[in-house]
């Protein structure tokens, strides 16, 4: 089964400095939210999703690790995976290395998920996403 890709996740130092940017190219205006540990900007285009978190570099978070060690740009790159099960069964099977053993509950955003991780795939993380079942 085909998936589609969800959203594009980028960590960036500033999202004043980001932002104007990407809203005049994609003629969108972005959502700004607050995270743990971080500000979240969302744009959505054509249905696709590009999120910006701009970390509290004060605080130890997965993106203050991320901008630290890596710099700003492409975190991840997230995908639906309808099957979430089969599909870090079959990744599993092609040794790629897979973050959790079995997917988390990310009740905040409402989805089962499970990442490969960067090592695996070189240029970037790949987060795979299934809707939540109602419990």
């Amino acid at each position: 089964m085909s998936k589609r890709v969800h959203h594009l996740a980028f960590v960036v130092e500033r999202l004043e400095d980001v932002l104007p940017k990407w809203e005049a190219c994609l003629d969108v205006r972005a959502t700004i939210l607050e995270a743990t540990g971080a500000r979240k900007a969302v744009l959505v285009s054509h249905g696709m999703e590009f999120v910006f978190m701009e970390p509290d570099m004060a605080q130890d978070s997965h993106w203050s690790r991320v901008l630290r060690e890596r710099g700003a740009g492409l975190d991840h790159v997230a995908i639906s995976a309808p099957q979430i099960d089969e599909t870090c069964e079959e990744m599993a099977s092609r040794d790629l290395v897979l973050r959790y053993d079995i997917p988390l509950d990310d009740r905040a955003g409402g989805h089962r998920i499970n990442f490969v991780e960067r090592e695996s795939l070189t240029v970037a993380t790949l987060e795979l996403m299934d809707e939540l079942k109602a419990a």
